[in-house]
């Protein structure tokens, strides 16, 4: 087995642990620039993800994306970064990026519909979480943020429809419980 070949299945098993701290040490930015590894650069932007360190991140995402234009994950990630950086302009279009390569992939519509809710595009939200639904089919968050979007919107009776269909996909789903709630009695 090669070098980069081991050392990307160990830090894949640390990654799987939860180990970011072990990742990180792995992984320094001259031994990732020695190894030009696309797949490295991506799992340690994903690990910067997890610890809150969006700028390298974005970093990560950009260095595995200037190796392969068409690395999609990267793209995902950075848009998960930019997102949570409040630039949501960034990560539209790096999730659009992503759709382009992968049709069928439901977290992406979530989150791409997240970003276009926090700009107050509730109509593309509500397409992108349309999609999400018919992709993640027993999830009940594109159900509860659709119904958001249509609230905002003045579509109550929808924003219910959403919530009911949210709790009833997920009883625990105390969100989409407490929405409703608070929609009904307004």
């Amino acid at each position: 087995m090669d070098e980069t070949l081991e050392l990307e299945n160990k830090v894949t098993e640390l990654f799987k642990q939860k180990k970011y701290k072990e990742v990180i040490e792995l992984l320094p930015d001259d031994l990732l620039a020695k190894m030009n590894s696309v797949f490295l650069y991506g799992l340690r932007g994903r690990v910067y993800n997890k610890l809150d360190e969006f700028d390298k991140v974005i970093e990560d995402c950009n260095a595995a994306i200037k190796i392969q234009k068409d690395y999609d994950d990267a793209y995902f990630d950075r848009g998960v970064a930019w997102a949570s950086k409040g630039n949501y302009d960034k990560a539209i279009e790096d999730y659009t990026t992503v759709i382009n390569y992968v049709k069928d992939d439901g977290d992406v519509y979530y989150n791409r519909g997240n970003a276009w809710d926090n700009i107050g595009q509730y109509d593309n939200a509500i397409d992108d979480y349309t999609t999400a639904i018919r992709l993640l089919k027993d999830d009940s968050y594109p159900y509860n943020n659709r119904g958001v979007s249509f609230y905002n919107k003045g579509e109550y009776d929808k924003a219910i429809a959403d919530y009911e269909a949210a709790i009833k996909i997920d009883t625990k789903n105390s969100n989409a419980d407490l929405i409703e709630t608070n929609y009904l009695l307004n």
